[in-house]
């Protein structure tokens, strides 16, 4: 009974050791990585017994060629030397060691991830080595071409003269080109990495700009531009254009952000002047018509909102045609701006809106302002320019220029003046009125009107 017991073990175990051998042959000869056995004679002397069918289609050696031979018999011995160092190092340290090496095969030197791995007997002797070799050249020349490229783009970066930097998702800096590290270092900085990017945005201005970025991130924006007040040392807060460009990185959707920016101070002056020149009266320096119309409906609606008293002047030279057919036109150049710095030294408070209307006619808006108020205004503008005595001989009315002003008021700007007889263009239209009324009474005079 015992004997048949032994005989079923002894089977079982055949069985078993078929299978493992069925098992590693299958994988022997199909993996896709390159396998080798070394048989160990001597602690030095290393003899291959075969090569896998991977191993010779990726070094073109073939198994019977190189069975029982050593490395120096079919390899360069300066490559010999090499391998057998690792095989060496190997049995020296009695377990599976790995490491990269590079070996010419075919003509063509080819890289390679070495995991050698000892068979001992049962005394622990290392009498066998099985190598697995994976094939990484291309991996390799995958990776210097994207160190290249990267390389590449980093000099590119750096020889732009507009300043880059990039962050992550947070919008803390990962990154920055020489540009950038000039225009924002002083000695109290080494690096901006891990700094957020609102370290360098003007306090006041932050918001605004968290604002910008929540919109564009919800938006899911592909590019956006963001307008930011940076500080930079040695200066008042910059104006600056920040063109953004997210970026993904392995599948995540916020990854980061890519950001050029420009200095736009300059062109912000610029467009100011360019808007000053659009709404001033290019002789006499105060706004045109145009300018006044938008100012005034600013202040108009202030007024509304506050229940204010507004009052306007409407202010004309008197005969200026005679001056100017008299004196010639430069001269009459001269009387307008005279003129104009009159005015312009009554608006002497922020809701005071003083502008040439046209040709020789002028206007004030006086915010805030009831009907004496308004009259004392005019006295005063009328008065201070027959001071002047410029003359104008040939005036009916006095050898001197003189003016006529309509004036106009409201006494309480409320919800009750919100009808087309109350629009500040009808407004404006009374104190016209009066004014002609006061030219037609002879000129050199104040018509007045006062709205309840």
């Amino acid at each position: 009974m015992s004997g048949k017991s032994n005989t079923n073990k002894v089977e079982q175990l055949q069985r078993e050791l078929e299978e493992c051998k069925y098992s590693f042959e299958t994988v022997y000869n199909t993996i896709d990585t390159a396998i080798f056995m070394i048989r160990v004679e001597n602690d030095s002397r290393f003899v291959f017994e075969g090569l896998n069918p991977a191993h010779e289609r990726l070094t073109g050696l073939k198994s019977d060629l190189v069975k029982g031979k050593t490395a120096h018999e079919f390899v360069p011995e300066e490559i010999a030397a090499q391998v057998e160092r690792n095989y060496i190092n190997c049995v020296l340290a009695g377990k599976t060691i790995e490491y990269e090496e590079s070996i010419p095969f075919e003509g063509k030197m080819t890289d390679w991830v070495t995991r050698l791995t000892p068979i001992k007997n049962n005394e622990g002797k290392v009498v066998r080595i099985i190598g697995a070799s994976t094939y990484i050249t291309l991996l390799k020349h995958a990776l210097q071409q994207a160190k290249e490229e990267r390389d590449f783009v980093y000099q590119l970066i750096n020889t732009l003269s507009a300043p880059v930097f990039y962050t992550d998702c947070n919008l803390i800096i990962a990154g920055y080109n020489n540009a950038f590290y000039r225009f924002f270092s002083d000695e109290t900085k080494s690096s901006f990495v891990g700094m957020s990017i609102f370290d360098l945005i003007e306090k006041e201005n932050i918001d605004a700009v968290k604002e910008q970025f929540i919109y564009h991130k919800e938006k899911q924006s592909d590019s956006f531009t963001i307008e930011a007040r940076m500080l930079v040392p040695g200066h008042e807060p910059v104006l600056m254009s920040m063109q953004c460009s997210p970026y993904e990185k392995d599948g995540q959707k916020c990854s980061g952000m890519v950001a050029a920016l420009t200095d736009i101070s300059e062109k912000e002056l610029k467009l100011r002047e360019l808007s000053e020149l659009a709404i001033k009266d290019a002789l006499t320096g105060l706004y045109n018509r145009r300018g006044f119309k938008e100012l005034a409906q600013r202040e108009w609606a202030n007024s509304l909102r506050n229940c204010l008293s507004v009052s306007i002047l409407m202010i004309d030279i008197d005969h200026f045609k005679i001056f100017n057919d008299t004196y010639g036109h430069p001269a009459g150049d001269e009387v307008l701006i005279k003129v104009a710095d009159v005015i312009n030294q009554s608006a002497r408070r922020p809701a005071d809106i003083a502008a040439r209307y046209g040709g020789e006619e002028f206007i004030l808006f006086l915010g805030n302002t009831k009907a004496n108020g308004a009259l004392t205004v005019a006295q005063r503008i009328q008065e201070s320019i027959r001071a002047m005595e410029i003359p104008n001989r040939n005036s009916p009315v006095l050898p001197y220029i003189t003016v006529s002003i309509g004036v106009t008021a409201i006494e309480v700007l409320d919800w009750h003046c919100l009808d087309d007889t109350h629009s500040l263009e009808m407004f404006i239209q009374k104190a016209d009125q009066l004014l002609y009324k006061a030219k037609e009474a002879g000129r050199n005079r104040i018509m007045c009107d006062i709205q309840p």
